[in-house]
C-alpha cells in the first residue's frame, strides 16, 4: 500500500515537473496571493436594502442599487485575476499542443494569439456571470435564504446533466495547427476562441458559485479550480444523465479496484518460478 502512493507521488512529482506545469503552476500562485493580498472579490459588498412594496420591485430596486455601487475597475481587476488564477491550470494541455505543434521561432506568438482571443472570449462573457452572481445575492436575500443553497443547487444540477459532459468531451479536442503565415496566427487565435467557448459551457456554474456566494470567495474559488481541473485531465466519458457526485464516486471506485504495484524484484521472482516449473 505503501509503495502504491509512493508511485502515485512520484508520477504526480515527474508530471508537475515537466514543461509548462512549473511556469503555469507559478502564475497560478502569484495570481492568488494577488487576490488574498489585495483582499478583491468578484461580488459588490452586502447591501441592506429597505425598498418597499411587492418582491418584484424590492428585486428590481435591490438590484439597481447593486450594479450602482458596483466599481467596474474592481470588477475588472477582480475578474483578471480570477480567471488567471483559476484557468491557467486547465490550460495545460493547449499550451502543450501549441508548444509541440508550431514552429520553434514561432511559439511564443502562438502562443499569444491563442490567449488573446480565450481571454477576450471570457471578457465579454464576464459582465453577464457578475450579473448574474449580483442577481442570486439580492434575491436570496429578499427571500431570506442563504446564496450559496440556490448556488450549490444550479451547480449540482448542471454537472448532472449530459450537456456538461458534451462540453467537457469536447475539450480533450485538439485542432491541426498551420506552421507558417496568417495562417498558423488564425488556427491559434480560433482554437483560443473555441476553447474558451467550452470552458464557458464547462465551467460556468464552477465559476458562479464563489460569485454568488460572497462569505468565503476564496475558498470556494481553489475547490473549483480543483474540481476544473481533475475534470479535465481526466478521460471522455458517455454523454448521459449522471446522479449527484456519481463521477466522483466512480473515480474513487476505479481507483479502489486498481491491482496493487508489484515490486521488480516479487515480479522477476515470480517469471523464474514459472519457467522453472515449465521446465
Amino acid at each position: 500500500m505503501l509503495q502504491r502512493y509512493s508511485l502515485k507521488f512520484q508520477a504526480i512529482r515527474s508530471l508537475l515537473s515537466e514543461p509548462p506545469w512549473p511556469l503555469v503552476l507559478s502564475i497560478s500562485l502569484a495570481a492568488w496571493f494577488a487576490m488574498a493580498l489585495l483582499g478583491h472579490s468578484n461580488s459588490v459588498t452586502d447591501l441592506c436594502v429597505t425598498a418597499s412594496g411587492a418582491l418584484l420591485d424590492q428585486s428590481w430596486r435591490a438590484l439597481q442599487a447593486a450594479l450602482w455601487l458596483a466599481d467596474p475597475a474592481n470588477l475588472a481587476l477582480s475578474w483578471i485575476l480570477m480567471l488567471i488564477a483559476m484557468m491557467s491550470l486547465v490550460l495545460v494541455p493547449p499550451f502543450r499542443h501549441i508548444w509541440y505543434r508550431s514552429m520553434k521561432k514561432r511559439r511564443a506568438r502562438a502562443i499569444a494569439c491563442f490567449l488573446f482571443s480565450y481571454c477576450g472570449i471570457w471578457l465579454l462573457f464576464a459582465p453577464l456571470l457578475v450579473f448574474s452572481g449580483i442577481l442570486i445575492q439580492v434575491i436570496t436575500e429578499l427571500l431570506n435564504i442563504p446564496s450559496w443553497v440556490f448556488a450549490v443547487s444550479v451547480l449540482v444540477f448542471w454537472q448532472t446533466t449530459p450537456w456538461k459532459q458534451h462540453f467537457l468531451n469536447l475539450c480533450h479536442w485538439t485542432p491541426r495547427l498551420s506552421a507558417f503565415g496568417w495562417a498558423a496566427d488564425r488556427d491559434c487565435l480560433r482554437y483560443g476562441a473555441r476553447d474558451a467557448c467550452l470552458c464557458i459551457g464547462t465551467c460556468w456554474a464552477l465559476m458562479l458559485l464563489p460569485i454568488a456566494v460572497h462569505a468565503h470567495h476564496l475558498p470556494l474559488m481553489a475547490l473549483s479550480s480543483v474540481v476544473m481541473v481533475v475534470e479535465r485531465l481526466k478521460p471522455c466519458r458517455p454523454v448521459r444523465w449522471y446522479p449527484p457526485a456519481w463521477k466522483w464516486g466512480q473515480y474513487f471506485a476505479d481507483w479502489l479496484k486498481r491491482p496493487p504495484v508489484r515490486s521488480t524484484t516479487k515480479l522477476q521472482a515470480t517469471i523464474v518460478h514459472h519457467e522453472t516449473k515449465q521446465a
